[in-house]
């Protein structure tokens, strides 16, 4: 286990050396939702433009687990529908899911997670449904037996990506149950 940690580690580190960007979040960009013409109807139209491009599969948060994911040699399901919630990516034959959660959308206690200024009541009660939802949907998978792991936006830096792929191994590899990490607790 700890020389594949370590060749997992020089491949990482190998692949991230180079002069690449870090990954693209798709949650959105609060200080320019609101247009600066003054305009409701302007304001409107661009908002609803923009939610629009916000994307529900294959963000580029899930693109960077799924490359950490093929690194590490795992085949998955992605978005399974038969499965409460539909997991980013499921692991039929493990009985373990993961899903990537933007700090945002899911309420994560972080910078990344502040709610916007404008609006602000509906922004609350949105995320709140959110996060029950997420909990119901957890808890149903863990009721079926199946083992869950939440990898938050934040987790999926550039200079975290060693971590997420050790996390990763450990909760693919983990005979019980798994309790995964979260970022604000180091």
């Amino acid at each position: 286990m700890g020389s594949l940690r370590e060749s997992l580690s020089n491949v990482i580190q190998r692949r991230f050396s180079s002069n690449e960007e870090a990954p693209i979040s798709d949650e959105p960009d609060h200080a320019t939702a609101m247009s600066r013409t003054g305009s409701r109807e302007r304001d409107l139209t661009t908002r609803s433009l923009q939610m629009s491009r916000v994307r529900t599969a294959d963000t580029a948060l899930e693109q960077v687990v799924e490359q950490q994911l093929r690194l590490l040699g795992y085949r998955w399901i992605s978005n399974d529908p038969g499965l409460p919630g539909k997991p980013d990516f499921s692991f039929p034959k493990l009985r373990k899911v993961v899903f990537v959660h933007g700090c945002f959308w899911h309420g994560h206690e972080c910078p990344r997670g502040r709610l916007p200024k404008s609006n602000t009541e509906f922004w609350i009660e949105k995320i709140a449904r959110n996060s029950a939802r997420d909990r119901r949907q957890v808890e149903a998978l863990e009721l079926a037996g199946w083992d869950v792991l939440i990898i938050w936006g934040c987790a999926l830096r550039p200079a975290r990506i060693i971590e997420l792929a050790c996390q990763l191994l450990d909760f693919l590899e983990a005979q019980q149950p798994f309790r995964g990490l979260d970022p604000r607790d180091q």
